[in-house]
């Protein structure tokens, strides 16, 4: 598991962290609260991450357009629980987390008080249907 302690990497940092080469082991991530936007979730959406069973990213300014590549990464196959409550996730950005090839391997997907969850229909029902166990907080 990788934290950064929440020392605000941003953008930049997310870029040259998904560049190196001990990513490939690791089986968590955790960059809450670290300024990271869509420009650094996409760098780690495509950086050769190893197969982590859960991300924490909770707290960082990420949208729909951050939302769509991390969807799409090859490399979550086994992610199983992923954190993205504290921030201002908007409910469109759930289409592509229900239509990841990834998310029947969901059990927890935290979204937090007032998270997109809570404001969208029937984006929940659609994550239940793929993933069956998935709590959503």
């Amino acid at each position: 598991m990788y934290g950064s302690a929440a020392a605000g990497i941003g953008d930049e940092g997310a870029c040259v962290l998904a560049a190196h080469p001990l990513l490939a082991g690791l089986t968590g991530l955790d960059l809450g609260d670290d300024k990271i936007g869509d420009v650094g979730l996409r760098a780690l959406a495509e950086a050769r991450l190893g197969a982590p069973r859960e991300s924490w990213l909770r707290g960082n300014p990420i949208d729909a357009l951050g939302i769509a590549p991390l969807a799409g990464a090859p490399h979550l196959r086994r992610l199983e629980r992923l954190h993205l409550s504290g921030g201002a996730l908007p409910s469109e950005a759930i289409g592509p987390l229900v239509r990841a090839p990834w998310s029947s391997s969901l059990r927890r997907l935290v979204l937090g008080p007032g998270g997109a969850h809570e404001r969208m229909e029937p984006a929940p029902r659609e994550l239940s249907a793929v993933a069956p166990e998935l709590q959503i907080d």
